[in-house]
């Protein structure tokens, strides 16, 4: 499937599946359906900081008029492999005859080379076939990333002392992911030795948890982690906003100012510790006081515990003017906006400004936290869920 815009015939889209692989094969062979893609929505990501990041989702509209895409449908071309649990992905090519490179203008969170560039990257739950007026078969394919996997899996393991990161890859390829799986910067945060027992996705949450970070699941399907630290060394890469020099938003951001993530009293329980507390009296005597509570964690001491409590007092003790969301149509100005749509991932730090009818000019720096993209014939949007806080 092309998608072609008026002026614009440089987008090509693919997505394929691994019919014949099973689902944590590290080098899968994936087979092309993208001809008989109608549509498809994708989303990854969070709502805004204070939110876990959940579970990413893609559906797919098939068109299913030869029945390929029917299960136990033994006359069909992909038969008997139209089962659940197949690796799905779908990725993009933007190509300007070399006009630039997807990644000039982003950071090492986010470079993604010229090439193919993956838009998500999953497992499929399901697929749906329906008939419309007894004549249109379609087939919807439902689709999940590899979160929903770590919730499956069960852990029954003892782990050593470690730090953040080596800690999680080494639960990881317990669970039998693969290693090329695992991505990730180093996390100054050590842990002291456990042993966790149920779900897997509940322990590695624990050690996110313990740190302070982002762990997720990339558009090509990778498990990443963002220390807690990882953010604060990043620059704004692009600026959503109404001046001419500025990229356009399709529609106009909203903004909030109100009480729903004031914490101004903190309180850290590491695990073999004691409840290390931190509030501020300034911000308790305006709003009253707001407690957050993080409990059983890995630290090897109170006093990371307690670094932990004075950094989410200090991000969260006060509000924030918020802007939930920036969403675009990448054809309308191609050469800008297709490099963001398809090369920035959670973490990237950007500004979006508003100038109102009145008033000072709104000027927010935040950070992507949420990618959405809606894409049908003749349409591509793409929304970024945002936060400022760091």
């Amino acid at each position: 499937m092309s998608i072609t815009w008026p002026g614009d015939t440089d987008v090509t889209l693919k997505v394929q599946v691994a019919f014949s692989d099973d689902p944590l094969d590290a080098s899968p062979t994936f087979n092309d359906i993208t001809a008989d893609v109608r549509s498809f929505t994708t989303t990854r990501g969070r709502d805004n900081i204070s939110d876990r990041i959940r579970t990413g989702k893609a559906t797919i509209i098939l068109d299913n008029t030869a029945g390929d895409y029917t299960p136990f449908n033994t006359a069909g071309a992909n038969s008997p492999h139209v089962i659940p649990m197949r690796q799905l992905r779908i990725s993009a090519q933007y190509d300007i005859s070399g006009a630039f490179a997807l990644g000039d203008d982003v950071d090492s969170g986010g470079l993604v080379d010229i090439g193919e560039v993956p838009i998500f990257t999953g497992f499929v739950e399901g697929w749906e076939p329906r008939w419309t007026d007894g004549t249109d078969m379609t087939t919807r394919v439902t689709c999940a990333d590899g979160i929903k996997l770590w919730n499956q899996f069960t852990i029954s393991n003892g782990y050593g002392p470690s730090s953040i990161r080596p800690a999680m890859k080494a639960m990881l390829l317990d669970l039998g992911w693969p290693a090329a799986w695992v991505d990730g910067y180093t996390g100054v945060t050590d842990t002291q030795a456990h042993s966790p027992t149920g779900s897997a996705l509940t322990a590695l949450r624990l050690l996110e948890d313990t740190d302070g970070g982002e762990l997720f699941i990339q558009a090509d399907g990778h498990a990443m982690f963002h220390p807690t630290a990882y953010r604060d060394g990043l620059t704004v890469v692009d600026t959503f906003g109404d001046d001419t020099n500025e990229y356009r938003y399709e529609h106009d951001p909203e903004f909030g100012f109100d009480d729903h993530q004031i914490w101004n009293s903190v309180s850290v329980l590491r695990r073999g510790g004691t409840t290390q507390t931190t509030s501020d009296a300034t911000s308790i005597g305006k709003y009253g006081e707001r407690n957050l509570r993080r409990s059983s964690l890995l630290h090897t001491s109170d006093t990371a515990a307690l670094t932990l409590a004075q950094d989410l007092k200090a991000r969260y003790m006060n509000p924030q003017l918020r802007v939930d969301s920036v969403s675009f149509v990448p054809a309308t100005d191609p050469a800008n906006l297709w490099p963001v749509a398809l090369g920035y991932d959670i973490s990237q730090k950007l500004t979006v400004k508003r100038i109102p009818a009145n008033g000072d000019t709104i000027d927010i720096d935040v950070f992507l936290e949420g990618i959405s993209h809606t894409v049908g014939e003749m349409q591509w949007e793409t929304e970024f869920t945002v936060s400022q806080y760091a």
